[in-house]
């Protein structure tokens, strides 16, 4: 994890609503095949309901339908709110638990990833830039991203390092400081890319 030191990071007070940014991780890939066993489950269960319900509200309309010989029988309403309640609460347990088991499936990716992210930055702020004995647990394109960004960082600094070895003391003629001069615009052009 990147810390900023106490004296670049300024007043140590909490940052407000407005300060802070936001970070969001989109992963398509995950976020689609988890949002199609989202609605294959919703679908599933809506059936399941109504066949269910369709099954009762068929007995309690049959145990009922000769109600004039038993005046003392409840009414349909309380029966058929009775089973629609129990359906009610079946679903919202199954959608529950549905959400808790996409939540921690999220926390592990976003770990996984976040993980492999910043062992890649970590390597950037020691300022190691060698080619690595790749460990990445993960493949994901925040993590390939960042690799190719310290890849890119390596490369540009060895072709700085190239332009400085080529920097000579210039000579007594023109030619030879113009030389120079070519050089060191090279080494400020490579120090400024992004």
């Amino acid at each position: 994890m990147l810390s900023v030191p106490p004296t670049l990071a300024g007043p140590s007070r909490s940052p407000g609503k407005s300060e802070r940014r936001r970070r969001l991780l989109i992963d398509h890939r995950l976020q689609s095949v988890m949002l199609g066993a989202l609605v294959i489950m919703e679908i599933t269960i809506l059936a399941l309901a109504l066949t269910y319900l369709y099954s009762r509200f068929s007995a309690i309309t049959e145990a009922n339908l000769f109600r004039i010989h038993g005046a003392d029988r409840p009414g349909l309403l309380p029966a058929f709110l009775k089973e629609l309640g129990l359906v009610i609460l079946v679903m919202s347990l199954a959608n529950t638990a549905a959400l808790l088991v996409a939540h921690y499936l999220w926390r592990i990716h976003l770990r996984r990833v976040l993980g492999d992210f910043c062992g890649r930055l970590s390597l950037v702020t020691a300022l190691d830039l060698r080619p690595h004995h790749d460990k990445i647990r993960f493949r994901h394109p925040l993590v390939a991203t960042a690799e190719q960004w310290r890849q890119r960082e390596a490369a540009r600094v060895a072709a700085l390092g190239v332009e400085i070895g080529r920097l000579e003391a210039p000579g007594p003629d023109a030619e030879s400081r113009s030389q120079l001069l070519r050089r060191l615009r090279r080494c400020k052009q490579l120090l400024e890319e992004d």
